[in-house]
């Protein structure tokens, strides 16, 4: 084929290759000899498309044809004229007519393929066609890919011819595929501005073409292209594009009577998804939309269909995203949707409902929003019959629960108090399971509206309010004792002693702690539970500076014996040392023999650990460890100026820390230890060796 060697030039080759005596053998050499000519610009670009264009009708059978016009097409497709004014080569619209023109010759030849006939009947038929379509789409492809082709040019010259030949095809397959095509290849501005003319193509589609499938795929990318441009709103609203999808979709509900649930609902997802996007601004235009569904749905019972479910789910959810929940609550198509679902699905739209509000921290402003919210989250409240309320997943569903009351935030006191009433009134519905997990929620919301009144200076001989409200923290947190086994009841009656404490309630403070140590006897029975609610005692009743010094006595004698009362003598270890620190409060409590008798009992526990492991040659307790607490809790007192609590003790201490941590194997926890005894002796930098009982001086330092 080297025409310097046969003295041929290109022309004479491109007509010599016409001559070829087999059809789908010349075609392929017409293509690819054509091509080779455009390029060589020895003949004007629009003639020989045309001439290629013509010639490959050649060429009839359907598959043997495709790929003929595929092959041109990718030859061809570097070679056409991409340029507004018309030139030797011709212009973009040549190009435009070219590619469809062959566009409409291989859609022609694929639709033919259905009615041949086949081993395998027209299911092999459809798959073949399938299997071949990209063929037929790359067309389209090659079109989007023409950098002339502005709006104008897109809406007068490719779209109303594309749009015709799909149309006038009235093939189920090529018509879903290809008007999918147009939708995916071509920029969403074109979408945008020619709406018109892609819905009307749409209503004229077959029948039995899943028109949800292209909706959708036209409402998504018009949403994607709006999340992306914040700025065009004013180009979406100039073309009313909203108003146009919505009426779209109701034409196609109400000309297609035997839609699928499935795909109805699929749509109003992709429109709302459309609003969202578009109008984040605005909920009016979430709420036409989920108006419309529930007006098209939810008078019709309950929807089974797994699918159709999963889509009601989305279309309910996908507004919470950007939109206040009490607002979207407030609309009676959000009820009448969730209506359409069986409790499961409820109770997964209410688990995603609150999710949604705790984490955008949704506020509720008044007993109305209070309310709703309550209402719509009822399958997590009320549960159904024979569900499981004994794994984590309900622990943690509970929790999720629990926290709504914290989103209460109302500018009236008297409001919020109500609020919180109507919260708990809720929460009784739930059965004893769910209230031990809820309950101690609402008394500390309760404490937390009462450091609002204090805040105001309110007490309560000035008002009924902080009466009422405490009778309700006392109420609600003795059903937590009753009902729980674990430190939640002890944390609400120790919350509520602090605030009234602080309310210089010196009575109901002692009430409350009275409370707390009853269910400390009566309901905790680990060692673990315990430790941690003595710890908690502890902390608490330290920061009680109003109750009368009787009162406080005989509360912190009863902490001091429930230390002793520990079966393991490392548990009863730090409780004594930790008992220390209720006598210890500068300027109000400084009962230095008190802290001394506390510690005293904290290192003979360890003592006696000690000798049991010497005794029994095995490692009883965490002797090192315990060792280097005490020490860390006498120098803290003797930091802290109490006065009997000597160097000479610290030093004896030390020496006793010293030789445990040394004699301690090489471990994990060793290597912790270790650290934490470094730490411990750098306190002691800069204190005076043990020489008097004056108290730290500034000279001379410790030896260890």
């Amino acid at each position: 084929m080297d025409p310097q060697r046969r003295s041929l030039t290109l022309t004479e080759v491109y007509e010599l290759v016409q001559q070829a005596g087999h059809i789908v053998p010349r075609m392929y050499l017409i293509c690819l000899v054509g091509c080779v000519l455009i390029k060589s610009k020895a003949e004007t670009t629009k003639s020989i498309l045309t001439e290629l264009v013509e010639m490959t009708r050649g060429v009839q059978h359907p598959v043997r044809g495709l790929f003929v016009r595929s092959y041109l097409a990718q030859q061809s497709k570097d070679k056409l004229p991409d340029h507004v004014k018309t030139g030797e080569d011709g212009s973009v619209e040549d190009a435009i007519d070219f590619v469809i023109q062959n566009f409409t010759e291989m859609n022609k030849l694929w639709v033919r393929m259905q009615h041949q006939s086949m081993p395998g009947g027209p299911g092999r038929n459809e798959i073949e066609r399938k299997q071949l379509r990209d063929l037929v789409g790359k067309n389209l492809v090659l079109l989007s890919q023409l950098e002339s082709v502005d709006l104008p040019l897109y809406q007068k010259s490719i779209l109303p011819k594309l749009l015709e030949q799909i149309i006038n095809c009235k093939d189920d397959i090529a018509q879903q595929y290809l008007m999918d095509c147009v939708i995916q290849v071509f920029p969403d501005e074109f979408h945008l501005h020619s709406l018109d003319a892609l819905l009307d193509a749409f209503a004229q589609l077959s029948p039995t073409v899943n028109l949800r499938l292209i909706m959708s795929g036209l409402m998504n990318r018009l949403a994607e292209f709006a999340s992306e441009d914040a700025t065009g709103l004013q180009e979406f609203e100039s073309v009313d594009a909203f108003n146009k999808l919505s009426s779209s979709v109701s034409n196609i509900l109400s000309s297609r009577q035997d839609l699928p649930v499935l795909d109805g609902v699929s749509l109003f997802v992709s429109l709302v998804k459309f609003a969202v996007s578009v109008y984040p601004e605005d909920v009016a235009y979430a709420k036409a939309v989920l108006d419309s569904a529930a007006a098209a749905y939810g008078g019709r019972g309950q929807i089974s269909e797994r699918k159709a479910v999963s889509q009601v789910q989305t279309l309910l959810s996908t507004p919470l995203e950007q939109y206040e929940a009490v607002v979207l609550l407030s609309f009676p198509s959000y009820e009448q949707l969730l209506g359409c679902l069986e409790f499961p699905a409820r109770h997964a739209v209410a688990i995603s409902t609150l999710k949604q509000m705790l984490k955008k921290e949704s506020k509720m402003a008044n007993t109305q929003d209070v309310e709703r919210v309550l209402t719509f989250l009822k399958p997590l409240i009320v549960g159904e019959e024979n569900e499981v309320t004994l794994d984590e997943d309900f622990s943690e569903e509970q929790t999720l629960v629990s926290a709504v009351v914290h989103l209460i935030e109302c500018p009236d006191p008297d409001e919020q108090f109500q609020c919180i009433a109507v919260v708990k009134d809720h929460f009784q519905q739930g059965g004893i399971d769910r209230m031990k997990l809820t309950f101690p929620s609402l008394v500390f919301a309760g404490l937390k509206l009462v450091g609002t009144l204090q805040s105001r200076g309110e007490g309560l001989g000035e008002g009924k309010q902080l009466k009422i409200l405490f009778r309700f923290l006392y109420e609600t947190a003795l059903t937590v004792g009753h009902l729980s086994t674990t430190n939640a009841a002890i944390n609400c009656f120790l919350g509520c002693a602090k605030a009234a404490d602080g309310c210089k309630e010196a009575d109901l403070s002692y009430e409350f702690y009275t409370e707390a140590f009853m269910h400390y006897e009566e309901h905790l029975g680990t060692t673990k539970k315990q430790s941690d609610a003595l710890q908690i005692i502890i902390g608490t009743l330290r920061d009680s500076d109003n109750l009368p010094k009787e009162d406080w006595d005989r509360l912190a004698k009863k902490v001091v014996s429930y230390s002793s009362n520990f079966l393991r003598k490392q548990d009863q270890c730090r409780a004594h040392y930790r008992c220390a620190h209720l006598f210890w409060k500068v300027g109000l409590r400084e009962e230095d023999d008190q802290v001394l008798h506390c510690l005293e009992r904290a290192l003979k526990a360890v003592q006696a650990i000690r000798k049991m492991s010497d005794i029994t040659h095995q490692k009883v307790g965490p002797v090192a460890l315990l060792y280097v607490e005490v020490l860390d809790a006498h120098i803290y007192h003797h930091l802290a100026g109490n006065r009997a609590v000597t160097l000479e003790i610290i030093q004896e201490i030390l020496d006793a820390a010293t030789e445990e941590v040394v004699k301690e194997e090489v471990s994990d926890s060793s290597i912790d230890v270790r650290a934490y005894f470094e730490r411990t002796k750098k306190q002691l930098e800069g204190i005076a060796s043990p020489l008097t009982n004056n108290g730290p001086t500034t000279a001379g330092s410790f030896s260890a």
